[in-house]
């Protein structure tokens, strides 16, 4: 991609005829792509600004949240996902963080934590001549 015009390009051949049932929902799929394209190796924090990455944010609109564990080289060449956690927080668990500390850790959102250890020892056990490291945050 050498210029901005073949990111336009790119971008609106991608994502330009979805369906999303507004167009300007599908301008800004389009802006967002281009925008992730200029430094595929940044988060979205580096990539947009506040208000890029608060628009169209509606607090009775529930999205989904992905944990995903990513094989990698010592090099740092990603292999791809050895697992992954996608889940939708319950209406009515919102708002209920004053709860935390009375479920147990199997309980919560920060098992997936404990899902992932899981899966590193299953990838273990496949390849056993693996160094495995697991990193979390």
């Amino acid at each position: 991609m050498s210029d901005t015009s073949d990111l336009d390009d790119w971008a609106n051949e991608e994502f330009g005829a979805a369906e999303l049932g507004d167009a300007r929902l599908t301008r800004r799929l389009v802006t967002l792509a281009r925008k992730l394209s200029l430094g595929p190796h940044c988060s979205f924090p580096q990539s947009f600004n506040g208000s890029e990455l608060n628009a169209g944010s509606d607090p009775h609109v529930r999205g989904f949240l992905i944990h995903s564990l990513l094989a990698l080289t010592p090099e740092g060449l990603p292999l791809g996902l050895i697992g992954m956690k996608i889940w939708i927080r319950r209406h009515e668990e919102l708002g209920k963080k004053h709860l935390r500390a009375q479920r147990t850790v199997q309980q919560k959102e920060s098992a997936k934590w404990l899902e992932g250890i899981e899966q590193l020892g299953v990838l273990k056990t496949h390849c056993p001549c693996t160094h495995v490291i697991g990193v979390s945050d």
